[in-house]
């Protein structure tokens, strides 16, 4: 089908999905378009009835790095939109069309972007993309959006933000600190571009709001673990982008006694002048702010990996000397002509991965350091968290088109670099062991090998255990790499992965303790594709998870909305309705649609092997 997915059904048309909510900071408009509004004022998170979907209970994972003799260098910022502002499921959604982001080695800080005059400013992220960004050691921040008088912002909106009570405490920082700590998220990006004066003069009125604004800012953040401010309000309250560090926003980066942002986002146009990027480094060190808490904005909500960008101004050496900040990354989907799964692997990988030598767009990859949370042992299936269908022990579960960023396994970097025989790996979104894709390989009469893991060792013994589980007539080596050395293991035929079908397992032992950072390939010959559905390093429980327990179902107007003891230990839950899938779960709720009967629903639990319990039905 045609693309342009920010209005496709993966940003909201037709689902029927609860939604993540977007607030206004004081009386919602009244406006007669059907839209419901909801002000912040009005809303306690702890006692929302959709708290069980609104709340990601998923920690926030240490991360390594992948290089550790590379400098630690600048960091990566990306404000996505993951759907639109009044339309973001919070349990993914029965299509493929989605931006399923899976390059979390390359990125430091997501910020899940939106706001709009029309359906709320205060958006609060989606709990499946936290606990997506959480599991790769990512924080996730909502957005605070004041939006420019052209696209429908009114002074009004920022009084209503800035408002304070009868003791001069701000009414809202406490507020949007409490949706941070009780939805488990990480903070706020606060964009703040209406004009106050309908000439974006200033006048004692703005100057009086901008000292406010400061205010305001350096009030939220001690309460969050992030806040970022972008750069477009000066200290005379006027709408200015600086494009850097200057007199007129010097404020708004300090950070005195650690009051005030913790990262500040310069919009885009840093290399309008020569040495304007020097000045501003200059200027933020003199504030005592480290280059790394800067982000030079990279517009590329248009263009995507053609966007035009002045890397010169900003790469010495190969390093940038601050950080990066990717707006819009997701329009790297405009540049398609059609959707496909595999068409978006494809633009994702110009975006994020390096690109050969003299393209004008590098690839984020070969410009910062890549990091990982993800030692030994670990197990993936190669499933980026969307599919053409759901896969269940190598047979389609019926479920259809599917996204949920939550499902979403820990993927390779650098995918897929290969050696020798030219295998053509890729994602085959058709077939796959478990969830929605499998890496298929060409025939290889001479022996070819696929990156397929790299990462931190962990703490694995002598002796560990290695599984991969393939469809296809081959001879399979792994190559494990590490700060020790090469290790060759040949795999050897465990029999088949289950009961039906053409999957096989494979295993082997590795003699030697992983030591730093570890790659691992998987060596290839044979005369026929392979598919390679599942792998395992290092020893994993590879028994069944308990059922799940304290299983609740409350009929409810719209809808019928399950309830569960969330485990850590699993990976993800597998709603069924008449013993088939209807949905997926990354936290400890769903929503079944109006009209469900309960006696037919159940509710299975998935391991990280993707083992999957008994099935539990809800209490009487």
């Amino acid at each position: 089908m045609p693309v342009n997915v920010f209005d496709s059904l993966a940003y909201g048309r037709g689902l029927d999905a609860p939604v993540a909510p977007a607030f206004y900071p004081g009386p919602v408009p009244v406006r007669d378009d059907g839209v419901a509004r909801r002000s912040i004022l009005d809303w306690s998170p702890a006692a929302d009835p959709d708290l069980p979907l609104l709340r990601s209970t998923v920690p926030l994972a240490a991360r390594r790095p992948l290089d550790p003799a590379r400098r630690p260098g600048p960091r990566v910022m990306s404000l996505a939109g993951f759907g639109r502002t009044g339309a973001r499921s919070l349990q993914g959604g029965p299509t493929d069309v989605h931006y399923s982001f899976t390059h979390w080695d390359l990125l430091d800080l997501l910020v899940v972007w939106g706001g709009s005059s029309a359906e709320g400013l205060i958006v609060v992220p989606e709990a499946p993309v936290v606990d997506a960004g959480h599991r790769a050691g990512v924080p996730v921040l909502g957005t605070v959006f004041l939006p420019q008088r052209e696209h429908g912002g009114v002074p009004e909106w920022t009084d209503e933000l800035l408002a304070r009570d009868d003791d001069g405490t701000f009414l809202l920082t406490g507020r949007l600190a409490e949706a941070a700590e009780v939805l488990g998220f990480d903070g706020w990006f606060v964009n703040a571009e209406t004009q106050l004066e309908p000439d974006n003069g200033t006048s004692e009125r703005a100057r009086g709001t901008a000292a406010e604004m400061l205010a305001f800012v350096r009030d939220l953040g001690p309460r969050v673990d992030h806040l970022v401010w972008y750069d477009s309000m000066t200290r005379e309250g006027r709408i200015w982008w600086q494009d850097g560090v200057t007199e007129e926003n010097r404020e708004f980066v300090a950070r005195p006694g650690g009051a005030g942002p913790s990262e500040v986002f310069l919009n885009f146009n840093w290399a309008k002048r020569p040495g304007h990027v020097d000045a501003t480094l200059a200027r933020a060190a003199a504030l005592g702010r480290a280059a790394t808490d800067l982000f030079f904005g990279v517009d590329t909500e248009s263009h995507g990996s053609a966007s035009a960008v002045r890397w010169d101004a900003l790469v010495e050496g190969g390093s940038p000397r601050g950080s990066i900040g990717l707006y819009r990354p997701e329009g790297s989907i405009r540049q398609l002509e059609d959707w496909s799964l595999e068409a978006f692997q494809e633009t994702e990988a110009r975006y994020w991965e390096p690109a050969p030598a003299g393209a004008r767009w590098p690839g984020i990859g070969a410009l910062v350091p890549r990091r990982s949370a993800h030692p030994l042992p670990v197990a993936t299936t190669f499933t980026t968290g969307a599919g053409r269908e759901y896969h269940v022990d190598g047979e389609p579960s019926g479920l259809g088109p599917w996204h949920h960023l939550g499902v979403q396994d820990p993927l390779p970097p650098e995918r897929w670099a290969g050696r020798g025989h030219g295998l053509a790996p890729a994602l085959d979104f058709d077939r796959a062991w478990q969830g929605g894709e499998a890496l298929r390989l060409a025939p290889a009469t001479e022996p070819g090998s696929v990156l397929v893991w790299r990462g931190p060792a962990g703490d694995l013994p002598d002796h560990w255990p290695a599984e991969v589980v393939a469809e296809g007539r081959a001879v399979y080596v792994l190559e494990v790499e590490d700060d020790g050395g090469t290790q060759r293991v040949a795999l050897a035929d465990a029999g088949p992965a289950s009961g039906t079908g053409s999957w096989r397992r494979w295993s082997a032992v590795v003699p030697r303790a992983p030591r730093g950072s570890v790659t691992v390939r998987l060596e290839v010959t044979g005369p026929e594709p392979v598919l390679v559905g599942g792998l395992v390093l290092g020893e994993m429980p590879g028994t069944p998870p308990a059922a799940p327990t304290g299983l609740v179902a409350v009929r409810r107007p719209d809808g019928l909305l399950l309830t569960w003891d969330r485990d850590p230990q699993v990976h993800h839950w597998e709603v069924l309705v008449a013993g088939r899938p209807v949905g997926l779960a990354s936290g400890g709720a769903f929503r079944l649609p109006a009209g469900t009967e309960r006696a037919q629903v159940a509710l299975r639990a998935v391991s990280a092997r993707w083992e999957r319990s008994s099935q539990t039905s809800p209490r009487s």
